[in-house]
């Protein structure tokens, strides 16, 4: 019995192994290197269920990264990828999903503010065309900030300035002239 258990010990057929140290330990119970036989199997046993149990809670973790990671749900899928991690952290996997994640990430916020650039400049270009000056300066001055070093929006708050004060001379000599 002990050497057919020292052969499934050796396999990794824990259980195995400590059913036949049982064995052997109803035929010599005060054995001790029965005894110690059993015990190294008994924990190796339990290490090899953890390491199943960490194993299936980091594949979990993956799959449900992996979901989200398909659907484009960038936070969720880097969270999952960041619990994988926490299991296992040799792991080059989530690592690397984690970097491509931040980098999508990162395209989509310039993406997104590329477009609220180009929706306020095209919308201050349809207010300065209908001579709403004041509101396409607030659209202008808008864009600026978004993109501060763009020649484009400062070129027409310029001349918005310039139209406005111009249009403000112009009232103001039409209400000096009224009320002479």
């Amino acid at each position: 019995f002990i050497s057919d258990g020292d052969n499934e010990f050796a396999l990794s057929n824990f259980q195995k192994s400590i059913d036949l140290y049982n064995q052997a330990k109803a035929i010599f119970p005060e054995n001790q290197s029965v005894l110690k036989k059993i015990q190294r199997a008994q924990q190796k046993l339990k290490e090899s269920q953890d390491l199943a149990a960490k194993q299936a809670e980091y594949d979990s973790f993956i799959s449900n990264a992996d979901q989200k990671r398909d659907a484009k749900q960038w936070d969720q899928a880097k969270e999952q990828y960041q619990k994988a991690l926490s299991v296992f952290s040799d792991k080059t996997y989530p690592k690397k999903q984690i970097e491509l994640i931040d980098a999508k990430i990162e395209e989509q916020k310039r993406l997104d503010k590329q477009n609220d650039y180009q929706e306020l400049i095209k919308s201050a270009d349809q207010l300065f065309s209908e001579n709403k000056y004041t509101e396409s300066l607030q659209k202008f001055e808008q864009a600026k900030k978004i993109f501060p070093t763009e020649a484009y929006p400062l070129e027409k708050i310029r001349e918005l300035r310039r139209l406005i004060s111009q249009n403000e001379d112009l009232e103001n000599q039409y209400n000096t002239t009224i009320v002479q």
